[in-house]
């Protein structure tokens, strides 16, 4: 394998744009290894790190990636060089500048890396059905929901990643299942031996049904709430709102078990007086930024705000990712990546990709750059 070089091409924070330019390949901290990366995700807090300034001026953009280990850091147990891993980046950090996804190498941390038993190779063609991972886009798409995902199970709501029979009488809900976020959490909670539903525009219904969803909704339908009350009772348990927004997690509120106790996962939380007052069964979990599994400390730049990752985040998505590599070394397909659109041009083509997440283009897709 060729040397390591001192300097490399990123797409950097210049003021409200991004710009690629030459900078430093960044140095390992200890748990880390450093991937030559082969291919990039696009998430919406990329381009709101760069348009709302929420990152630094120089600091990497960018927090998917996927690629080929080429060093390995103090540490490191159970990685070696050569191994192929797809991972998750703190982006446009304050603190870690230096590091990002897009770029030609990124670190990340080895104990809350995701790899499959098979080899990646890259996609042909412009674009990937949801399937096993097999590719390095494919790989490439999934490090931050999965993650999100699976911290909101194994950590705030305390739930296995495995089939337990007393989830099979259930209801699990995801708001907003076709997000990239929801399409993973569809699959967690299948794994689980809930009964799952979701709300999606009318044109996913059929991929998230083939992800394991036994009825999907219409979230434009004004009588949403009534079809999804009619189908589950009072048995919705527990809900994933990846949508986030004061209507969508009222929503999912008041369809949510009045007898039962109950838990909705939400980045975006209301005073318990009104989740009281809507469903007093409810215990709703406002839980971190997927950052948090990774960065002791978030910092964004423009405000200067902080958040510091809460006691056993680190352990419990360590356990969870190990869990997840064991299904992966014997089923690439243990858990789908989602439909990807691929678009090339190295990371010249950044600017072009994070537009099409900027204006939404992307309902139900995964953009991803190879590099």
């Amino acid at each position: 394998m060729s040397s390591i070089p001192t300097t490399q091409s990123a797409y950097v924070i210049n003021g409200a744009k991004g710009e690629v330019k030459s900078v430093a390949v960044p140095k390992l901290a200890s748990g880390q290894v450093l991937i030559k990366n082969e291919a990039v995700a696009i998430n919406p807090t990329d381009w709101k790190h760069v348009d709302f300034q929420l990152g630094v001026d120089g600091a990497i953009v960018g927090c998917d990636v996927a690629g080929t280990v080429v060093a390995v850091g103090e540490d490191v147990k159970g990685v070696k060089v050569g191994d192929q891993l797809f991972g998750l980046v703190s982006g446009a950090s304050a603190i870690t500048p230096e590091n990002g996804g897009f770029a030609e190498y990124s670190a990340i941390y080895a104990d809350r890396s995701l790899k499959v038993g098979n080899k990646l190779e890259h996609a042909k063609g412009d674009s990937l059905p949801a399937g096993p991972v097999t590719t390095w886009e494919g790989a490439a798409s999934l490090p931050v929901g999965l993650i999100t995902s699976l911290i909101g199970f194994v950590h705030w709501a305390k739930l296995p990643i495995h089939h337990e029979s007393k989830f099979n009488d259930q209801y699990f809900l995801v708001w907003g299942g076709a997000s990239s976020l929801g399409q993973l959490v569809i699959q967690f909670a299948k794994k689980v031996g809930f009964k799952v539903i979701a709300t999606a525009s009318s044109h996913n219904f059929d991929l998230l049904k083939e992800l394991g969803a036994e009825a999907v909704f219409d979230y434009h339908d004004k009588d949403v709430l009534e079809q999804i009350s009619k189908h589950a009772g009072d048995d919705i348990t527990y809900a994933y709102d990846t949508i986030t927004t004061p209507p969508t997690t009222l929503n999912v509120y008041s369809v949510l078990s009045k007898t039962r106790e109950s838990v909705l996962l939400t980045s975006l939380n209301f005073d318990e007086k009104t989740i009281k007052e809507v469903n007093p069964k409810v215990k709703a979990i406002d839980f971190p930024l997927a950052y948090l599994a990774i960065d002791k400390k978030k910092k964004f730049g423009a405000t200067g705000f902080e958040i510091s990752s809460p006691a056993g985040l680190f352990e419990d998505t360590v356990k969870g990712v190990s869990e997840v590599n064991e299904g992966y070394a014997k089923d690439p397909a243990y858990l789908r990546h989602i439909p990807v659109k691929i678009v090339r041009g190295g990371l010249s083509a950044l600017d072009e990709a994070l537009d099409i997440v900027r204006q939404g283009k992307n309902s139900g897709v995964k953009i991803v750059v190879p590099l």
